[in-house]
């Protein structure tokens, strides 16, 4: 029976340092699914644009992503709406209003957010226009979206 007892004991003492090296080993990583990068790092100029009817930003009414490195996003004049923004990079707060443009005197506001890329530079703005001419007017073709 002392032999029999001495050789679990031995076979106990061999287990254990391979037990000790399994657990020393780490278990391969689960795959996971490539994750796309932001569109900061694919283009280097785009912008989120916004439009909602009245003062309150968010839920916005419609939405488009323009992309100005090369052309291109859901907006549907990329080219021309880059074209304007180029000179002001991006910040819709720049732009100037086209003077021949009059608009009525009626206040029925529309709320444009704006937030993006430029260059790597981040640009944001939010501004309530009087109403939907004062957008265009302002914006042009950015606002045809």
């Amino acid at each position: 029976m002392a032999g029999r007892n001495r050789a679990a004991a031995r076979t106990a003492l061999l287990a254990v340092p391979a037990i000790l090296l399994t657990a020393a080993i780490p278990a391969p990583a689960p795959a996971r699914p490539a994750i796309p990068a932001p569109p900061a790092a694919t283009f280097p100029r785009w912008l989120l644009l916004a439009r909602t009817p009245g003062v309150i930003p968010w839920p916005p009414d419609r939405v488009a992503l323009l992309t100005c490195a090369p052309p291109g996003g859901t907006h549907p004049y990329p080219a021309a709406a880059c074209a304007v923004l180029t000179p002001v990079q991006g910040d819709l707060l720049r732009l100037v209003p086209r003077r021949n443009v009059v608009c009525p005197d009626e206040y029925d506001p529309v709320t444009v957010l704006s937030t993006g890329k430029w260059d790597g530079k981040t640009v944001r703005s939010l501004r309530v226009y009087g109403n939907a001419c004062e957008m265009n007017r302002n914006l042009g073709v950015v606002a045809l979206f």
